[in-house]
């Protein structure tokens, strides 16, 4: 499976990987990066996000009229490789 930039940006979002000031505040060189947050909400279904749940690396229900997206384990296992640091959930 092959992700695109944004769904990749996305998911670090989900899990909170950097904040505004390009800064990884929850980077913890010997063991990765432990993520503070799980969840990416959206007003309607996002084909980006519904791709990564058909794939098996996000999960996605509804919450108060909003669509919540998480990634599950195998999402932070493909976004670890890709970003060549552990993601613990």
């Amino acid at each position: 499976m092959e992700l695109t930039p944004r769904q990749i940006k996305m998911m670090k979002h989900a899990i909170g990987f950097t904040n505004p000031n390009g800064r990884r505040d929850n980077w913890k060189p010997s063991d990765g990066y432990e993520a503070f947050r799980n969840r990416y909400y959206a007003d309607k279904k996002m084909p980006e996000w519904e791709r990564l749940v058909a794939d098996g690396l996000a999960i996605s229900k509804t919450d108060n009229d909003m669509i919540l997206y998480q990634l599950t384990d195998k999402g932070a296992r493909v976004l670890s490789d890709i970003l060549e640091t552990q993601i613990i959930l």
